[in-house]
């Protein structure tokens, strides 16, 4: 099986990777927006890329999704919601 392309996270100028974040669809389910993801390749079996970006108030902000809708249905995303980053996480940097 072909390695998955990771989620993202950029926090001051840093790129990281979510590996094994298995709570990520809490911070973005792109089913609650109306995609239904589907897999175009082996190395994206989900059919969607997330990439977040936290802000300089510390406001984690999904910046980036990159994704392959079953239907072609591509809403337009709006500001959803800011996260307040207080918690410890230990990241791997790209």
């Amino acid at each position: 099986m072909p390695k998955q392309v990771e989620d993202c996270l950029i926090w001051k100028s840093r790129k990281y990777k979510f590996i094994g974040a298995d709570d990520l669809y809490q911070l973005f389910n792109p089913e609650k927006f109306g995609f239904i993801p589907e897999s175009v390749e082996t190395a994206c079996w989900k059919g969607f890329v997330m990439c977040f970006i936290v802000n300089a108030k510390d406001e984690l902000i999904l910046d980036r999704l990159d994704i392959n809708d079953s239907n072609n249905n591509y809403p337009q995303l709006t500001v959803l919601k800011v996260i307040r980053i207080e918690m410890d996480i230990i990241f791997i940097k790209i």
